[in-house]
């Protein structure tokens, strides 16, 4: 059952002297990783996956299998609100069926159709994982996502860096909604982020 231990706003969390190379299996039983595309959710949730010998899903891949088809072909036949409600629908059945995993979700999995805030899915994640929300300063992040562009798996969300900085004010308190924590990323490897991740586990745990 989730813990009800609630660590929001540890974003300046620093790693202790252990070796990020072992990373302690956590007593949470299923964790996500949420927050905006490009933050790093995969590559973190993979080695703690790895690190824990536990399963690792991906929600977006998962959304694919189910389709059929790429999320980027998916939305350009269907349109966003028939991906957001195909993304409730995985979220629902990987959470109902899983009893131990590391989830990295999507960046708008907390978004309905219509680009509103999807309580359903927030209340999904709060109850059935301890979220995580890997945090990353705005200015870092579009960087990040201009070095990464033209990836054809991922339709665009926005067309400038304006419109990325609405999607990004937009979201950041549905993140905060759903998180027990929140881990700040921008400045750091992906093993001192799974580091990160694993030492607020252990102290809630």
């Amino acid at each position: 059952k989730k813990q009800k231990n609630r660590s929001k706003g540890r974003r300046n969390h620093k790693p202790s002297n252990e070796s990020s190379s072992r990373i302690l299996a956590p007593e949470h039983q299923k964790i996500a990783l949420i927050g905006f595309r490009g933050v790093g959710k995969s590559l973190i949730s993979q080695r703690l996956a790895t690190s824990w010998n536990t399963t690792h899903i991906s929600l977006d891949e998962s959304i694919t299998r189910k389709a059929g088809q790429s999320i980027s072909e998916f939305v350009k036949a269907s349109g966003w609100d028939a991906f957001r409600a195909l993304e409730l629908e995985v979220l629902k059945e990987i959470s109902e069926s899983i009893p131990q995993l590391v989830l990295d979700t999507g960046g708008g999995v907390v978004e309905g159709p219509e680009k509103n805030k999807s309580q359903e899915k927030i209340d999904i994640l709060k109850r059935c994982f301890f979220c995580i929300y890997l945090y990353m300063d705005d200015d870092k992040l579009l960087e990040r996502l201009k070095s990464s562009s033209g990836n054809a798996y991922r339709p665009s969300i926005a067309g400038s860096d304006a419109e990325l900085k609405e999607v990004l004010r937009r979201r950041k308190p549905w993140y905060q909604e759903a998180a027990d924590a929140i881990i700040d990323v921008s400045d750091v490897s992906v093993s001192e982020a799974a580091e990160r991740v694993a030492q607020i586990l252990r102290r809630v745990g």
